[in-house]
């Protein structure tokens, strides 16, 4: 059975040579040896670096990928301490009730709760949140390949979802906005940063062997972890059953600098 598993740099590894059927000291040397910014200004190809590297490394290695089985995916999120996810994980169109009501758990007896519910009513809270519930198709859930991503959101150009989610981001911000109190801070506060790992065959092509390599690349070369080290699973509406979860991981605090 071939397995994309991200988790770390030693199962990128691990997975990328099960399914090249390559030692992983061969890919490393390829690596070490290859330099994609060069090889751009010889050979100028109209196409990004992670399919780029991965056509050279088939090439010069000559070898082909075997077809994946299923690929490990790495669910982001800020919840309840208590939260098991034994429903699985939910697209948004199931789960925008559970949101609401970590909120009022989370502020309950205080002011904050008559003011949120006065808010869930009126559901004009951002253009994100508005257009998330309105498209089904936008609703998730959503997780990202490799699990680094979760820690340099800012060179893969990602929400920070470890923080807090964009959905209980965008109430945040509207609550400020309306009542002049924040609720950012006390509910990232009661929350715990969360990563769910689960597997797919949702999403098995070439693009996440084409991604993993490169975050591979990106590691040996010291490299910034930008979007082609990395591609995400869209559940298009459809949730993440409990079967599907192998490990619930709540990590050290991660707490984003907004106050």
């Amino acid at each position: 059975m071939l397995i994309l598993d991200c988790e770390n740099p030693a199962s990128t590894l691990k997975s990328i040579s099960g399914i090249y059927g390559i030692a992983a000291q061969d890919i490393v040397a390829f690596l070490k040896a290859f330099d994609i910014e060069e090889y751009y200004e010889k050979h100028n190809p109209d196409d990004y670096g992670d399919r780029v590297l991965t056509a050279v490394f088939e090439k010069e290695c000559n070898v082909k990928p075997g077809a994946l089985d299923y690929v490990c995916w790495f669910h982001l999120t800020r919840t309840l301490p208590r939260n098991n996810f034994s429903a699985g994980i939910l697209p948004l169109s199931e789960s925008l009730d559970i949101i609401w009501e970590t909120l009022f758990t989370v502020f309950k007896g205080s002011p904050h709760c008559k003011n949120l519910a006065d808010l869930k009513s009126q559901d004009a809270i951002s253009e994100r949140y508005e257009s998330r519930i309105k498209r089904p198709y936008l609703t998730g859930p959503y997780a990202v390949l490799v699990r680094d991503v979760a820690f340099r959101v800012e060179e893969a150009g990602v929400h920070d979802y470890l923080a807090m989610p964009e959905t209980l981001t965008d109430i945040c911000d509207r609550y400020q906005e309306i009542y002049k109190m924040n609720i950012f801070a006390p509910l990232q506060e009661k929350l715990v940063p969360c990563i769910i790992k689960f597997g797919s065959d949702r999403k098995i092509g070439r693009t996440c062997i084409e991604s993993a390599l490169y975050y591979l690349y990106v590691l040996e070369h010291n490299k910034e972890l930008k979007d082609s080290a990395n591609t995400c699973f869209d559940g298009q509406n459809e949730k993440v059953l409990p079967a599907q979860i192998k490990s619930i991981e709540f990590v050290n605090d991660h707490s984003s600098g907004r106050k």
